[in-house]
C-alpha cells in the first residue's frame, strides 16, 4: 500500500494524532500492492491553490516547474519521465475524479482542475504501462470533493503579491441516494515578471446517484475559460544581470502567451455483487479549443481544435484456485483524438497567412489483465500485462509545398512483475519489474525540423525496463516511510531541442538510450499532539548511454538532490503552522552540460485559524514564501535556442485568504 498522511492539518481530535489507515484509490491496483505510491489527504486550504505544484512538494520522486508561467502550464518529471516537455506535460498519465486529464497521445494541461477543490492526490511512480498504457512513466491520481461530507456551501477568497487574487465558490448537497457539488473558480494575477498576467475561470459539477446498494452512476462536468496567459519567456544570463523582472522582448512584441476554452463530461457506472464482483464501465469526451502566439512570424500562431472521446470497461472478480486466494480484473479501453492544427504567420497585432493546415488522428485500442494471487499469509504476486494497438494519421490540407499525408500503426506490449512480501508488521517488501513506452505526442510529431507538414517519420516511441526494491515502514500510527531503490533502462529516449530562428518553438529527436538509478526516501512523524513532521529524499543519477557526442552526459532539468522538510505545529485545534524547506541540487540546462544553475532552499511559511460562529465556520489562511528571499528560477528551458533558459522565481511574497462555510 501507499503512504496515507496529511500534510496541511488533520482533522480536530481531541485524542492523539494518528497516522490515518492507508486507503491508495488508485484505479487499477487490486490486492496488496508493492509500488511507490504517495497520498495526500487534503485539509481546508492553507494556501494559494494557483497550482498542483502546492501538493507535490512533500512527494519523493517528482520534480516539478512552471508554478508562476500560466503560459508554458505546469510541467513535472517522476523519475525522469516527463522531463523533455517544453509545455505542459508528456510522459506521467494524470487522472482526475477516475476520468483521464492526459489525452489519448500523452499531453496533459492542468488548466481545468480548481485546485482549491482537491481533497485527496496520488502518485504511482515507475514505467506503468502495463496497467495504464502510453505515457505512464508515473500516475497522478487527483481527487477533487468528497462528496460524501455534509450539505452545505462556503465561499473563499484571497489576495495575494503580484496581483493575486482568487474567489472561489462551491455548493454540496448530501441527501439519502443524491450527492452533488458545483463550484465556480476565478483566479487571475499580474504577475512577478513584465508580461506574465493569467486569468482563469472554472466550473465543475460532480454529482452521484446510488442506484441501491449495489450501483451507483456518478457525471463529472468540467467547463474552462482562460482567455489570456501571458508569456514572458525564457532570459540569458546576461538579461537577467539586467533585470529578472523583464520579458524577452521578442515575447513582447509578438504577444506570446495562449488562450484556452475547453468543456469535459463523463460518467462512471459502478455496480458491485455479494460475492465481491464487481464492473466498472466509464466514457467522457472532451472539446479544448487552444490558440498559442509563439515570439517570432512564420508559422509563429498556433491553433488547434481538439476532441476527445473514450471508454473503458472493466470486470474485477476473487476466487480460489488450488486453494490459492486470487484477485483478478480484465479490462478494455477505447480512445480517440481528433486534432485540427493551423498555424499562422504572427503579425504581432494581427493573424497573417496560413502556411499549415493539417488533421490529427490518435487512436488507441488496449486489452489488459492484472492479476493478484495472496501464496501464503506473508507473500503475494502480483502480475499485469497490456495490448496497446494505437493509430495515427495525418491529413494535410496546406498543399503549397507538397502533400505530406501519412498514417502509422503500432502495437506494443508491456507487464509488470511484482513479490510483496510482509516482513514484519513494522516492515513490508516488494521486488517490481515493469516495462513502459511512450509514443510521441501529436504536437511532437507534427513539428517538423523539414518545415513542412505531415509527421517526423524519424520520431519513434520511447521504451523502457524498470526494475525496483520498495521498502515500506510502519511504525505504531506515530510514524510510517518508504524507501525505494530503481534502475530504469530507455531505448529512443524523446529529446526536446530549439532551433536558433524559432526561440519559443521545441523540436523532438531520439537519444539512443539512457540509464536511470535512483533513490526515493519518504518518513512522516507525529511526535505529539503538538508537533509533526514530513520529510522526503530524492537521488537521480540519470545518464545518456547513446546520444551524438553527449555518451555519460546528465539529462538536463534534474537535480540530483532533492529534499523537503515540513515542520507543523498545532498549539491548538483552531491554529496551523507550518514552515516548509524544499532544496534543489544544480542541474544541467543543456545535453551538453556546459550550463547549469546554482543549487537553492525555499522556505516557505503557512498559518491557518479556524473560528465557528454558531453555524458559520470561518477559516483565515495565508501564509509567506521564499521566507528568506532566495534567488532562484521557478522554470528553466531545456536546450533553448540562444542560451535563453531561464525565468526567475519571485523574491519574498505572500497572500492572505478567508473561507466562510455554511
Amino acid at each position: 500500500m501507499g503512504l496515507a498522511y496529511d500534510v496541511y492539518g488533520q482533522e480536530e481530535i481531541d485524542t492523539m494524532q494518528v497516522l490515518p489507515e492507508v486507503e491508495v484509490k488508485v484505479g487499477k491496483l487490486i490486492g496488496s500492492v508493492p509500488y511507490s505510491i504517495s497520498t495526500l489527504t487534503v485539509a481546508p486550504s492553507m494556501h494559494q491553490a494557483s497550482s498542483i505544484n502546492e501538493y507535490l512538494s512533500s512527494f519523493a520522486g517528482i520534480y516539478t516547474w512552471s508554478a508562476i508561467n500560466y503560459a508554458q502550464d505546469t510541467r513535472l518529471s517522476s523519475r525522469g519521465f516527463g522531463a523533455r516537455s517544453a509545455f505542459g506535460i508528456r510522459g506521467v498519465k494524470i487522472i482526475t475524479d477516475d476520468l483521464p486529464d492526459s489525452s489519448p497521445d500523452g499531453q496533459a494541461q492542468m488548466d481545468n482542475i480548481d485546485f482549491a477543490s482537491l481533497s485527496k492526490v496520488e502518485l504511482l511512480r515507475g514505467p506503468q504501462s502495463g496497467m495504464y498504457g502510453n505515457n505512464s512513466g508515473g500516475v497522478l491520481n487527483i481527487y477533487t470533493v468528497d462528496l460524501d461530507k455534509p450539505s452545505g456551501i462556503s465561499a473563499a477568497y484571497s489576495r495575494g503579491s503580484y496581483g493575486f487574487g482568487q474567489l472561489r465558490l462551491a455548493a454540496n448537497y448530501n441527501r439519502n441516494r443524491f450527492k452533488a457539488s458545483i463550484g465556480y473558480n476565478r483566479t487571475n494575477v499580474n504577475g512577478f515578471r513584465e508580461w506574465s498576467a493569467f486569468e482563469n475561470n472554472i466550473y465543475n459539477g460532480l454529482l452521484r446517484y446510488d442506484i441501491d446498494k449495489r450501483q451507483s452512476l456518478k457525471m463529472v462536468l468540467n467547463f474552462v475559460n482562460s482567455p489570456f496567459a501571458n508569456d514572458p519567456g525564457g532570459l540569458k544570463q546576461e538579461e537577467l544581470a539586467v533585470s529578472r523582472v523583464n520579458a524577452r522582448p521578442a515575447n513582447l512584441l509578438y504577444n506570446a502567451g495562449e488562450s484556452v476554452t475547453q468543456s469535459k463530461i463523463g460518467l462512471i457506472y459502478n455496480v458491485k455483487w455479494d460475492n465481491g464482483n464487481k464492473l466498472v464501465a466509464k466514457s467522457y469526451y472532451v472539446n479544448r479549443t487552444f490558440e498559442n502566439k509563439l515570439p517570432f512570424e512564420a508559422n509563429g500562431i498556433v491553433t488547434i481544435d481538439r476532441q476527445l472521446f473514450g471508454a473503458s470497461l472493466d470486470f474485477m472478480t476473487n476466487f480460489v484456485f488450488l486453494k490459492k486466494h486470487f484477485k483478478s480484473q480484465i479490462g478494455l479501453e477505447y480512445d480517440d483524438q481528433n486534432d485540427v492544427r493551423r498555424q499562422y504567420n504572427n503579425l504581432a497585432n494581427a493573424r497573417g497567412d496560413i502556411g499549415f493546415d493539417q488533421k490529427e488522428l490518435f487512436k488507441s485500442k488496449a486489452v489488459y489483465a492484472l492479476t493478484n494471487v495472496k501464496l501464503h499469509n506473508k507473500w503475494y504476486i502480483n502480475t499485469n500485462v497490456r495490448y496497446d494497438v494505437i493509430s495515427t494519421k495525418a491529413d494535410d490540407f496546406y498543399l503549397n509545398n507538397g502533400n505530406q499525408s501519412g498514417m502509422n500503426d503500432i502495437g506494443n506490449v508491456n507487464y509488470a512483475l511484482s513479490i510483496d512480501h510482509l516482513l514484519s508488521q513494522y516492515v513490508r517488501l516488494g521486488l517490481i519489474k515493469s516495462t513502459g513506452f511512450e509514443s510521441p505526442t501529436l504536437n511532437e510529431l507534427s513539428n517538423n525540423p523539414n518545415g513542412l507538414g505531415g509527421f517526423n517519420n524519424d520520431l519513434r516511441p520511447m521504451l523502457s525496463d524498470n526494475i525496483e526494491l520498495n521498502v515500506k515502514l510502519n511504525g505504531n500510527n506515530r510514524w510510517s516511510g518508504q524507501v525505494s531503490f530503481f534502475h530504469i533502462r530507455s531505448k529512443n529516449e524523446i529529446i526536446g531541442y530549439e532551433l536558433p530562428n524559432q526561440n519559443g518553438r521545441s523540436y523532438y529527436r531520439n537519444a539512443g538510450d539512457t540509464k536511470r538509478n535512483g533513490i526515493e526516501v519518504e518518513g512522516h512523524f507525529i511526535f505529539s499532539q503538538l508537533l509533526s513532521s514530513d520529510f522526503s529524499y530524492t537521488f537521480s543519477d540519470f545518464k545518456y548511454g547513446d546520444y551524438l557526442d553527449f555518451d555519460g552526459n546528465a539529462l538536463p532539468g534534474l537535480p540530483m538532490h532533492a529534499a523537503y522538510l515540513s515542520i507543523r505545529l498545532k498549539p491548538t485545534k483552531q491554529v496551523d503552522f507550518i514552515l516548509e524547506n524544499k532544496y534543489s541540487s544544480q542541474l544541467f540546462l543543456n545535453d551538453k552540460n556546459t550550463d547549469k544553475t546554482d543549487g537553492f532552499v525555499e522556505s516557505n511559511v503557512r498559518v491557518k485559524w479556524n473560528l465557528r460562529i454558531r453555524k458559520v465556520a470561518l477559516n483565515f489562511f495565508g501564509g509567506v514564501n521564499n521566507v528568506f528571499d532566495q534567488a532562484y528560477f521557478s522554470n528553466v528551458r531545456i536546450n533553448a535556442a540562444g542560451a535563453r533558459y531561464y525565468e526567475a522565481a519571485p523574491p519574498i511574497n505572500g497572500y492572505l485568504g478567508l473561507t466562510i462555510t455554511l
